[in-house]
């Protein structure tokens, strides 16, 4: 039953955009978040090493 519904949904093909859209702006959205992850953390160094020159 449950691998019959499966099926179904696989082939139904109603609705493909809003789910294409949805998987879209997913991918996007962990793009955004792995970017400003990597922003921050380039950010952060430059903070520590301008304040370690600073008090020096």
């Amino acid at each position: 039953m449950f691998v019959r519904r499966v099926y179904e949904l696989l082939r139904d093909r109603t609705g493909t955009t809003p789910m294409e859209y949805g998987m879209i702006a997913a991918l996007v959205s962990i793009a955004v978040l792995v970017s400003v992850g990597g922003f921050a953390n380039g950010f952060k160094d430059t903070y520590l090493l301008l304040s370690s020159t600073i008090e020096k």
